[in-house]
């Protein structure tokens, strides 16, 4: 008989891990058997990938949803209690996954509206305390305004092309490029571009964000959490356009810019690490252990 690819030496003997239980699997990975956790991968990823392709309703997602849930497991088996009930353990751990998506694609979306609104709303009253007339205001404005939507008829094809989260994190890398400066760089002449750089990272945040909500939230919620989004959003630049204006009258535009930086890189570090194929620094062996099957599932998508 041909020896099974993993075995575990147990008091002098060999047991096949495949024959193990979910429980005995896990108990073995957290005590550090890599083997175990990529008999769990293995024995589990059609599943997993069957649960979040059904709740999100768009299987060309799924994999990295999944992908992603069993890197969690990975992070969360030392807090493992073995009780048979692996397989709800792990289905709750893929749909918080799954939900994760919108709460991504929200942070994205009010953190583009909110540092637009925040800088937009501010910078003509800058101009004006600095001389400059309703004309240069409005060349400013224009071009921000050009930034915003110029790009409209090119980013759904980007999406397509690098996906969604790529797009919103290259959003929030705009904002970021169009405030900072801001502050230091408060003329008319680099406020013109800047102010175009910050509509460019609006468009993309806002596309990027909205795409994520279409293809990652279950269908069924998709229209309840869309509406949810939205209201927020739009509530936020409100506060966003009061708050600018505020900042301005007891900082000065330097107190904005760095405001408006900050907001924008909060979510920064957590839309970069939810991109495919990128695992928390902690999760770097779970990376390994799952990557054969991250493999044969893009695969046979």
């Amino acid at each position: 008989m041909p020896r099974p690819p993993f075995a575990l030496i147990c008091s002098g003997t060999a047991a096949p891990l495949g024959l193990r239980t979910d429980d005995e699997l896990m108990l073995l990975a957290a005590d550090g058997s890599a083997p175990a956790f990529e008999v769990l991968v293995r024995r589990h990823q059609a599943r997993v990938l069957r649960v979040a392709a059904r709740y999100l309703g768009d299987a060309s997602t799924a994999g990295d949803v999944a992908q992603n849930a069993f890197l969690e497991l990975y992070r969360v088996q030392h807090r493992y209690e073995p009780r048979g009930r692996f397989v709800a353990f792990l289905f709750k751990i893929a749909l918080n996954q799954c939900r994760m998506a919108a709460r991504a694609a929200a942070a994205v979306m009010a953190t583009g509206q909110v540092v637009m609104v925040l800088v937009m709303t501010a910078v003509p009253l800058h101009l004006h305390h600095r001389g400059h007339g309703i004309g240069v205001v409005g060349v400013v404005l224009s071009l921000h305004t050009l930034g915003m939507f110029v790009l409209s008829p090119v980013t759904g094809r980007l999406v397509d092309a690098v996906g969604a989260r790529r797009v919103a994190l290259g959003g929030l890398a705009l904002l970021v490029g169009g405030a900072a400066p801001a502050g230091v760089l408060g003329g008319a002449a680099a406020l013109g571009p800047l102010l175009l750089v910050l509509g460019l990272g609006w468009n993309l945040c806002f596309v990027g964000g909205s795409a994520v909500l279409a293809r990652e939230v279950p269908a069924a919620e998709r229209t309840a959490v869309e509406g949810v989004v939205e209201t927020g959003v739009w509530g936020l630049s409100g506060a966003g356009s009061l708050a600018g204006t505020a900042l301005l009258a007891v900082g000065g535009l330097g107190t904005l810019a760095v405001v408006g930086t900050v907001v924008a890189l909060l979510p920064l570090a957590a839309v970069a690490s939810s991109l495919p194929g990128r695992a928390r620094p902690e999760s770097g062996e779970a990376a390994r252990r799952v990557a054969p099957w991250v493999v044969t599932s893009r695969v046979s998508r």
